[in-house]
């Protein structure tokens, strides 16, 4: 019996143990499978992803965005930019001239404040998805977005921010104008080569950074030249009565005024000067550009420097002035020409790139070499256009007259 137990047992032991086998190998097999599955939906979703990447390469608009001031106090520069740049994209789109992709344009107001620009920036990249920025339009705000831009690995062209500090620690940002330093520099060379003064007064705005940049290189260029400085005064945004500083500069009598800063205060400060009796000639930089719209009696006579005039005889500029008529109804100024500029440059890139990646666009503008309505554009290594020419115009019988240009040098 004992014997008959005990082979009992042993044949439990061994179909036990065959069965643990049995559900092991199931609980193995299984968990294959089930690896073999994720691995599969893996490679799937992966092959899936490249394939949705490849074919929005293939056709998805290119979206790039624009940041200026269609409000407040520059508003005028922010809008005729901001056109410019739009009737751009408009003309390339209008010849397919990126091949079956259409260029976006979205456009944010910054009032001309720097922490709503950098808010709408970082809008721009994570909401709006843009590869590339035109913009912004005036120094302090591009100054703001620059390192914001580089942050974000986007390629940022500021059409009209002469500021000197906003490019050169930012490989991926470019501008379309000529700088501060370069302007003020040849504005004081236009005082004395062509206007011949000897007594020069400069008067500026102290809490602007492009009014003090242009007045602090004009001023070293006269003094070089040997001219007598006899006022160097500054003035705060919010004056509005300069009948003080009046006064003081028609007791020194200089046969010249700088006044760097933008149309809005320009003509006012002017129209008071002349009304005290002041009878100096007055040299600006390109702020002044628009003072025609509101202040053409202040401005007659005055000389100021600029990108682009509607008087230029070039072909290319002929068809942008008639294009930009034709559409917005006026004259387009030197901040309308410089945002299309801006905007052909940008196309450009993503043209000769073949690609959106922000290091193909940055590596083409490094190469680039573009004739705008505004003159060539190719850049320095600090992305400064090289060897822009300027144009002088003076104000006669109310309209912007070309008096000469100064070769870029």
């Amino acid at each position: 019996m004992k014997k008959f137990m005990a082979v009992l047992v042993a044949l439990m032991l061994v179909l036990t143990a065959c069965g643990d086998a049995g559900k092991n190998q199931g609980t193995t097999d299984k968990k294959d499978e089930s690896t073999k599955t994720e691995t599969t939906k893996t490679e799937t979703t992966k092959t899936e992803t490249n394939a949705k990447d490849d074919a929005k390469a293939q056709t998805s608009d290119v979206k790039i965005g624009m940041l200026a001031p269609l409000s407040g106090p520059v508003a005028e520069y922010g809008v005729a930019s901001s056109n410019g740049t739009k009737l751009a994209f408009e003309m390339l789109n209008s010849k397919n001239y990126l091949e079956g992709k259409n260029i976006v344009p979205i456009a944010y107001d910054t009032e001309a404040d720097q922490t709503k620009a950098v808010n709408l920036f970082n809008k721009l990249v994570s909401n709006d998805e843009i590869v590339a920025l035109v913009g912004p339009v005036i120094s302090s705000t591009s100054l703001a977005v620059a390192p914001v831009a580089m942050d974000e690995n986007i390629l940022m062209i500021t059409p009209t921010g002469t500021h000197l500090d906003i490019t050169p620690d930012y490989p991926n940002v470019f501008r379309a104008c000529f700088i501060d330093p370069y302007q003020g520099m040849l504005a004081g060379q236009f005082a004395v080569e062509n206007l011949g003064a000897k007594k020069v007064a400069v008067v500026y705005n102290v809490g602007s950074d492009y009014s003090v940049g242009l007045a602090k290189e004009f001023t070293k260029v006269v003094e070089a030249a040997g001219l007598e400085i006899t006022n160097n005064e500054g003035y705060n945004e919010e004056d509005k009565d300069f009948s003080a500083l009046a006064a003081k500069l028609k007791a020194s009598a200089p046969e010249l005024i700088f006044v760097p800063d933008y149309y809005n205060k320009v003509g006012t400060i002017v129209g008071q000067f002349k009304a005290a009796g002041i009878e100096a000639a007055f040299l600006g930089g390109d702020g002044w550009d628009g003072v025609l719209a509101n202040f053409a009696k202040e401005a007659e006579g005055c000389y100021y420097l600029t990108h682009f005039s509607v008087n230029d005889p070039s072909n290319t500029t002929s068809e942008f002035v008639k294009a930009y008529k034709e559409k917005y109804g006026v004259e387009p100024s030197s901040f309308a020409a410089l945002g299309y500029d801006a905007g052909l440059v940008v196309a450009e890139a993503v043209k000769t790139a073949g690609s959106t990646n922000p290091e193909d666009l940055v590596k083409v503008m490094e190469n680039m070499q573009f004739q705008g309505v505004t003159g060539l554009l190719q850049f320095d290594e600090e992305g400064n256009p090289k060897n822009k020419d300027v144009t002088v115009i003076k104000v006669v019988d109310g309209k912007a007259t070309i008096e000469t240009k100064i070769k870029g040098k």
